[in-house]
């Protein structure tokens, strides 16, 4: 591995099982990783934990875990240590969330960014997001799409973003986002009563998971259908035919 490198590592959304969602690949290079740079130390120890078990390797007792939210308004200190471990010891660094991807909705943008101004090697390696999943199994043309987040929770400013999805949609983008688990049931009821009824709506819950749910109809299917999702993460799109 080129060194100093900092690698973007993905970890499991759905199940437990490792080997359904990463790469045999990744594996090995976490494996060859003594710093990380994690969102939770408990959720970080499990998935290495798991990744040397698989390999039937003994958990090396040098490993050092960064907690990203140990330095949150202290981000000067943490630049610091990106520089001391990757640009003074030249060693590598790995870079993971709880669950997913990586500075896709989860922390770790500002460390990519300033691996480029340390001139670290960035390297992604592939894994599970939730918003591509929940884009490619929409059935939307995603030549032209437009990832949104988390919409507001202010009711004048959601309104608003209602109305600017309808917008992009109708120029042909379609629209991905995202929202929190206890908050997705309102959710889903406000957004058929605020977007078109011809317009499609993706609901694409537990992804991964065992009882995942990946369902598109028009808004005015939506309205007859009794079914709505239960809090668990979920993923929603709009769109046009």
């Amino acid at each position: 591995m080129a060194s100093p490198t900092l690698w973007l590592i993905p970890t499991p959304i759905g199940s437990d099982s490792i080997m359904k969602e990463i790469p045999g690949w990744n594996l090995q290079v976490v494996s060859k990783l003594r710093y990380f740079l994690v969102e939770s130390i408990p959720s970080a120890e499990k998935f290495i934990k798991n990744v040397y078990k698989i390999l039937h390797k003994p958990l090396p007792q040098d490993i050092e875990l960064i907690s990203l939210k140990e330095y949150t308004g202290k981000e000067h200190l943490l630049y610091r240590v990106i520089r001391d471990i990757a640009v003074k010891k030249e060693e590598d660094i790995g870079l993971m969330s709880d669950a997913g991807y990586p500075c896709i909705m989860d922390p770790g943008a500002d460390i990519v960014a300033w691996a480029h101004e340390l001139g670290i090697r960035v390297q992604p390696l592939v894994g599970p997001s939730s918003f591509l999943l929940g884009a490619a199994s929409s059935g939307f043309r995603t030549d032209k799409w437009i990832w949104l987040g988390y919409l507001s929770r202010d009711k004048s400013r959601f309104i608003k973003d209602l109305k600017q999805i309808e917008s992009f949609a109708r120029k042909g983008f379609a629209c991905i986002w995202m929202e929190t688990p206890y908050r997705v049931p309102e959710h889903f009821r406000k957004l058929k009563n605020h977007l078109p009824d011809e317009g499609l709506l993706l609901v694409a819950s537990n992804l991964m998971f065992p009882d995942q749910r990946i369902l598109v109809k028009e808004i005015k299917r939506w309205k007859k259908d009794k079914w709505e999702p239960e809090k668990a993460n979920t993923v929603f799109g709009f769109s046009f035919r």
